[in-house]
């Protein structure tokens, strides 16, 4: 059984190369739709997905995060952890930002999948 592993994924455009704007709902479903299209060129998907790892800007953008998530993952979906990898309230200091988040000098990011496993076929 072949495993693949996506990490280290924010909001990227694929078309402009750069990090979109917006909410974290649409920063969410960014995310979500090229992490499918990466599974299915590996001979995967969404589906098979058996871990996640989410790290969020601020917790209190979970519960928006977790309505776009839900809905890429609607049966059985998959392991997951989800924790503030900066909070506003710290000042967002860019050593923590680059070394628990992997964004360095990116301020518009609000969230980023870590990693991800998913099944091959």
């Amino acid at each position: 059984m072949d495993l693949s592993l996506c990490r280290g994924k924010v909001a990227i455009d694929p078309a402009t190369q750069q990090v979109i704007g917006g909410d974290v709902a649409e920063q969410t479903d960014r995310v979500l739709r090229n992490l499918s299209e990466i599974l299915e060129a590996a001979g995967s998907g969404l589906g098979k997905v058996v871990r996640s790892t989410v790290f969020l800007k601020n917790m209190t953008d979970f519960t928006a995060m977790n309505g776009v998530y839900g809905k890429y993952f609607t049966s059985a979906p998959p392991a997951r952890s989800t924790v503030e990898s900066c909070a506003p309230a710290e000042g967002c200091p860019g050593r923590n930002r680059r070394d628990r988040a992997g964004v360095s000098g990116r301020e518009e990011w609000e969230w980023e999948i870590v990693s991800l496993f998913a099944l091959c076929s």
